[in-house]
């Protein structure tokens, strides 16, 4: 369906407007509906020597009835007020406003009976780089374009409706019955908009492509060399994944066992982001340099195309949950050429979401994050043993996770070994998660406290202890995507 005829047939049903009158906080329905279709198309911008794509990344639903006991949206610019009844707008005109430009799909001839609805563009994306400043979509449509030349800017529907994720808008404030502004310092228990001055309205009435995460993967890439590097894991490892029906591919073209670290970041289906994959730590020796993968070749090789940013990462240092990205500040060290700002700005702009930024243990010289943290679901995340480690620095990403994300922790009742870091790094496919084992007492309590956190899950554990000895494990030595 494409997005004029979501806007037409659009209606609340009873079922969700009762939800709402109620204090529901879920993403109705219907909005979902569009935002499906509306995340997967884009705007075309044609000038008289140039044409644009601008895709939205991010849209934001403003929902106001006006008559008595209606549903109430009291931050919605286009509604009734004292002095003013205003006419509904026409369908899918661009409202140009304060906060950007929204597509509006009102509803009524009566302005004292009538519906204002719209979707307001919160993100987008143009070039593979992603603006979280809603009002430069001015610029992005009109382009400075001439007056005499003419532009045109139109509506094209992709292919495919997506996948989507709701969240509450960005940095809109609850109202109280009477249409004030709730105040935070009144309700210091809950949630506050961005300028802390307010309560946050709960109502998940945004949107955003949903981020790939392992739990949406079907499929596992390894290098060719891990067959003789690993010689006893190797078949272990063939032998569960053919168990449980992961199918797998072997990547020729590369250099060594990492394929995390330099393959690219899946973000949606059909989006990658590849990097520039040259790591200090392989800088000292000729053999570590050369053992360093020409990922286009290995791209070329399995047919993807990709997103390119000149920016050094890890691969193993990225971690997708949910609407965020958890990242080591080792990154800041791979790009001293940039400010950290510059740094996360870039970040944001390519991998569509937040990021979760956490210090850098330097006693641990690769700042992988996917040795720290996994996520369990959107809200959730997993955070290793690293206590036993480092308490210091442990207390400091409990108290950054937990700002934005759940957080649970692994833990053992025995002497700490110095490999049981690893089992954080397992590999989840699906509904499948492969457990490093490692011949240790902590092997049966890792895989309990597994089972305990993912319990949609079918765990399995193989032994992985010639994998670990080389620093690395089972997400280190996999790439798993959604194809």
């Amino acid at each position: 369906m494409t997005l004029q005829q979501e806007l037409q047939k659009f209606g609340l049903s009873q079922e969700s407007r009762n939800d709402i009158l109620h204090g529901s906080t879920a993403a109705p329905k219907e909005f979902e509906q569009i935002a499906q279709v509306a995340l997967s198309g884009y705007f075309l911008v044609q000038g008289t020597d140039r044409k644009i794509i601008v895709r939205p990344t991010c849209v934001e639903f403003y929902y106001h009835e006006e008559w008595d006991n209606g549903i109430k949206d009291f931050i919605v610019y286009h509604r009734n007020s004292k002095t003013s009844l205003p006419s509904t707008f026409p369908l899918g005109v661009l409202h140009n406003h304060v906060s950007g430009i929204d597509i509006t799909f009102e509803r009524g001839n009566d302005a004292q009976n009538a519906v204002r609805a719209s979707m307001l563009i919160r993100e987008y994306e143009i070039d593979g780089k992603n603006e979280e400043r809603s009002t430069l979509l001015y610029e992005a449509l009109y382009q400075q374009a001439s007056i005499f030349d003419g532009i045109s800017v139109k509506w094209v529907d992709g292919e495919k409706m997506v996948d989507v994720t709701s969240y509450p808008r960005k940095n809109v404030a609850l109202y109280d019955e009477n249409g004030i502004k709730m105040e935070a310092s009144k309700y210091p228990d809950r949630p506050r908009t961005a300028d802390k001055k307010y309560i946050q309205d709960p109502r998940r009435w945004q949107f955003r492509r949903k981020i790939v995460s392992d739990a949406d993967t079907n499929i596992v890439y390894i290098s060719s060399w891990l067959k003789d590097e690993c010689p006893h894991f190797y078949p272990h490892f063939l032998e569960a994944l053919k168990e449980n029906d992961i199918p797998f591919k072997i990547m020729k073209r590369t250099n060594d066992i990492w394929a995390r670290d330099y393959m690219p970041i899946q973000i949606y289906d059909n989006r990658f982001v590849q990097y520039s994959y040259n790591p200090d730590y392989l800088q000292e020796k000729q053999e570590d340099r050369e053992s360093i993968t020409d990922v286009d070749a290995v791209c070329q090789e399995i047919g993807i195309e990709c997103v390119k940013t000149d920016l050094i990462i890890d691969g193993g240092n990225v971690v997708k949950a949910g609407q965020y990205i958890i990242m080591t500040e080792k990154v800041y060290k791979e790009n001293p050429n940039l400010t950290p700002a510059e740094i996360r700005n870039q970040l944001r702009k390519l991998f569509h979401c937040d990021l979760i930024m956490l210090p850098w243990d330097k006693n641990e010289k690769y700042g992988h994050a996917d040795g720290i943290v996994k996520a369990i679901d959107d809200h959730t995340v997993l955070l290793t043993n690293y206590a036993d480690y480092n308490p210091q620095i442990t207390e400091r990403f409990s108290k950054i996770l937990s700002q934005y994300l759940d957080v649970q922790t692994l833990n053992y009742t025995v002497k700490s070994n110095d490999y049981n870091w690893a089992y954080i790094n397992f590999l989840r496919v699906g509904d499948v998660i492969i457990l490093p084992g490692l011949n240790i007492p902590e092997d049966q309590q890792a895989l309990q406290q597994i089972k305990k956190y993912y319990p949609s899950c079918k765990v399995i554990q193989i032994d992985s202890l010639e994998v670990v000895k080389k620093d690395g494990a089972l997400n280190c030595i996999t790439w798993n995507i959604k194809k």
